[in-house]
């Protein structure tokens, strides 16, 4: 089992039942679930079946998913003082691709702050210190949540390819949304090398 660490705002949490009251707080808010497959779930029973997907388990014995708590709680904040203000990890890996999949999700007060870049940043490291075997992991991101590839391309990952499979995204209704982005970090990757000119213009526009 992997364990709890901090960076200079955040405790990071192994993610598991404990915490199922606040992640129905972020899986039930549309906003959060503006860019999901899935849509906001209406129950607690459906964020407690997800959450054990995406839990450490002796079935899902690969799963290093957090939960993410201030640590200072803000004295306004009734949330920060209980619950996470967000979850990350990557709730699949693939060993014949020697790949997994990132994913993670912030409540949206806590948007534009730094937070989501904060947490990816120092979990990258962890993650690859718990998996040796894998090279690249990799995230699908809607083409319209440009804050989300904004995030990503800070830290590193890099758009591959779009996702032929498309989707449909509840809150914005049942039509077939463009294709979204596949976004990519491999293994050996150091921060300040050359990258792509779109790159470039995504960290100008930030």
């Amino acid at each position: 089992m992997y364990s709890s660490f901090e960076t200079e705002r955040l405790l990071f949490v192994p993610l598991s039942l404990d915490h199922l009251a606040g992640y129905h707080v972020i899986c039930s808010d549309e906003l959060v679930s503006r860019y999901g497959l899935q849509g906001a779930f209406k129950t607690i029973d459906q964020s407690k079946d997800h959450l054990l997907k995406i839990s450490t388990t002796p079935e899902n014995p690969d799963v290093v998913n957090y939960a993410l708590f201030l640590r200072s709680p803000l004295d306004t904040d009734d949330i920060s003082k209980s619950h996470p203000i967000g979850v990350l990890g990557c709730h699949l890996v693939i060993p014949e691709k020697k790949a997994a999949l990132l994913s993670y999700r912030f409540l949206p007060v806590y948007w534009g702050k730094g937070y989501a870049s904060e947490a990816l940043k120092a979990f990258l490291p962890v993650f690859w210190d718990l998996h040796p075997e894998v090279e690249k992991i990799e995230a699908i991101v809607d083409r319209e949540n440009v804050p989300s590839q904004k995030i990503l391309v800070k830290n590193g990952f890099r758009s591959i390819e779009h996702d032929i499979a498309g989707g449909v995204l509840p809150l914005i209704g049942p039509e077939v949304r463009a294709p979204p982005f596949i976004f990519q970090i491999q293994r050996n990757f150091k921060e300040g090398e050359d990258q792509p000119k779109w790159v470039l213009w995504f960290r100008a526009g930030s």
